[in-house]
């Protein structure tokens, strides 16, 4: 229905009381003056001196539906039909408007545009049909127009039936032929893969489909059997233009029937290649080696007969051999370049040794170095990698933060192992020269700790003296020993040590800290340390050292212990005198310097467990004193 219009007469039509159902029937005839109507949407068909939306060109105007139903529409609906070809067996169609018969232009009759059609087609709004233009320079072809199917009530019953002239064999051939070529000669962009036809016999380069996850798909033949098949094109081609020599020399080798039923045989097969090959020398289109197929199997065939010609004279056990070696041969062939056809694993190494000419283009720098590393792949993929469980995911220096894609990360990490590798090696050195740097500074100054997977984080007593900000960052490590544990790690800290745990894995609270440490700081520092040891006193753990803070954000994370006494737990609430004693030494100490921390800013960092905390809390308040009381 969309293709349906009601043909009006401009000068009568416009009449708003015209009714053409009941009044006469008027042909329409040569530069009669008439309106087009889309039936569907009651709109006219319309053009003006506006640049159509495709084709913005100057000599050429947009065409379209105008108006409403029941508007009689003004002068830029009006065309002007022109009758430019007839049917030779109907008199009339020259004459008159005949349906399938008459074939016409339609001008515009305020601008002079003829209505005008091409290839170019209108985006999705338009549903990708053909844009209609209103053309001041209209090729004729693109011009012309004709009536598919008509009715009117007017029409008597006699009214002759038309239809599309039926084409015979011939007809419909040629009318194939002329689309194929009209079809194929307008595809001239170019492309990154196209070839041309004198390359396809020598196999000079395929087409690249697809490269992913270290692999791709490059069209190409088996180089055995494709030059093979080449060869014997032109071996029958040379021998064939002997044999014709030789007969204008009077040598009558035609009359041997070994030779006739060959020549027979392979003539019918070249002529078979070449109307299958030549023809693409007179395409100036786009091109590719899968056009080259067809032409391909008749060569096949060819080298087939060529061989049986060959080896016609050998014993059939002989033939058999060599027949078995070119078979092989083949397979070797395909066994070499079937990882690169069908997208299977390959190596650097083999796609290098295998581009056998210069002009394969296909890229081997996209495969990996060996095959174990497609497994390494395949495996890496689906498994979470956190810290502790790769060496290649390690925390920046000075940093320390949260790594994504560990534990509670936001999924897997993929990890080279060559990379993996070198991130370790460059991190041992990062940590012995932040060690160096440390014992040099002897804690002056900012200290960036840096976190080795495997290893508890540095640290030095939280209680020493002023410093930076305290953070808080979540690590995941996995410890290698097996020991029980206690404290976290070196340097001089406070807090209470953890509770023992299965496999050597202990749960405690880590931070990084920037520590400016004073020297009568250290000295009670190391006084305390040198207290603790001799007491073998559990209650003061190692924590985190050098600084003030207002808040601790802790998260818990699994480091190994270095040592700790046996049942540390256990000891405190037991060892009170020990514990006097310990608070004896503290006081002294803050009779002579006061503490340059104010305790009532800093929140020891809690552990996973309960009662090793409220164990802390209890030894810290007896250690320190309740800020409430001061």
């Amino acid at each position: 229905m969309n293709n349906d219009w009601r043909i009006m007469n401009a000068t009568l039509d416009s009449d708003p009381d015209f009714d053409y159902e009941n009044e006469p029937l008027h042909y329409i005839h040569p530069n009669m003056r008439i309106k087009l109507l889309h039936i569907s949407t009651g709109k006219h068909l319309h053009s003006h001196d506006i640049r159509p939306p495709v084709s913005d060109v100057d000599f050429q105007n947009e065409v379209s539906g105008y108006g409403m139903p029941g508007f009689q529409g003004d002068a830029n609906d009006d065309w002007i039909v022109e009758i430019a070809e007839g049917d030779t067996r109907d008199v009339e169609s020259f004459k008159r408007l005949r349906t399938l018969r008459t074939k016409f232009r339609l001008r515009h009759m305020l601008t002079g545009c003829y209505l005008f059609s091409h290839k170019v087609k209108l985006p999705e709004w338009g549903y990708e049909q053909q844009e209609v233009t209103c053309n001041k320079n209209a090729v004729k072809e693109n011009s012309l127009w004709y009536i598919e199917t008509s009715e009117h009530p007017q029409l008597p019953p006699d009214a002759p039936k038309v239809n599309y002239k039926l084409p015979g064999f011939l007809g419909k051939f040629l009318e194939l032929q002329k689309v194929m070529w009209t079809t194929n000669a307008g595809l001239t962009d170019r492309h990154a893969f196209d070839s041309r036809p004198d390359s396809w016999p020598r196999l000079r380069r395929g087409i690249n489909f697809w490269v992913k996850d270290h692999k791709q798909i490059y069209l190409m033949g088996n180089p055995m059997i494709w030059w093979s098949s080449t060869l014997a094109v032109g071996l029958y081609a040379l021998i064939r233009g002997l044999l014709i020599l030789r007969q204008k020399r009077g040598f009558r080798d035609f009359d041997n029937t070994k030779v006739v039923k060959y020549d027979t045989l392979c003539s019918f097969l070249f002529i078979g290649w070449s109307l299958h090959y030549f023809p693409f020398f007179l395409m100036a289109r786009q091109l590719f080696l899968h056009h080259y197929f067809p032409a391909l199997y008749f060569s096949i065939l060819l080298y087939c007969a060529i061989f049986d010609l060959v080896t016609s004279s050998l014993r059939p056990r002989v033939r058999l051999q060599v027949a078995g070696v070119l078979v092989v041969l083949a397979v070797w062939n395909f066994g070499r370049f079937a990882p690169l056809v069908y997208g299977s694993e390959w190596t650097r190494g083999r796609c290098e040794g295998a581009r056998w000419v210069k002009s394969w283009d296909f890229s081997c720098v996209d495969f990996y170095d060996e095959y174990a590393q497609y497994s390494a792949k395949s495996m890496s993929a689906t498994k979470d990698i956190g810290i502790g469980t790769s060496p290649a995911i390690v925390p920046p220096v000075g940093q320390g933060g949260p790594i994504n894609g560990g534990r509670g990360g936001p999924g897997p990490l993929v990890v080279d192992e060559k990379v993996a590798q070198a991130n370790v090696e460059n991190l041992q050195k990062q940590n012995q020269a932040a060690a160096q740097d440390f014992a040099h500074n002897n804690g002056d100054g900012d200290v960036h700790t840096v976190i080795d997977p495997g290893r508890p984080e540095p640290g030095r007593d939280i209680f020493a003296g002023e410093g930076g900000e305290v953070k808080s960052d979540t690590l995941a490590v996995n410890s290698p020993h097996h020991e029980k544990q206690g404290g976290g790690g070196g340097g001089d800290e406070v807090g209470a040590g953890g509770e023992e745990g299965e496999g050597g894995e202990k749960e405690i609270s880590s931070v990084n800290v920037h520590a400016v440490t004073t020297g009568t700081e250290r000295d009670a520092a190391e006084e305390k340390e040198r207290e603790r040891e001799r007491k073998e006193e559990s209650t003061v753990a190692r924590g985190l050292g050098g600084g003030t803070a207002s808040t601790f954000v802790s998260t818990t994370t699994r480091y190994p212990a270095k040592e700790a006494p046996p049942h540390a737990e256990e000891v405190l609430p037991a060892k009170e005198e020990e514990e006097v004693k310990v608070e004896e030494k503290v006081e002294k100490k803050d009779e002579q310097q006061e503490p340059s921390v104010d305790t009532d800013e800093i929140e020891i960092p809690m552990g996973p467990h309960d009662e090793a905390g409220e164990a802390r809390e209890k030894v810290a308040e007896e250690l320190f004193g309740d800020a409430e009381d001061e």
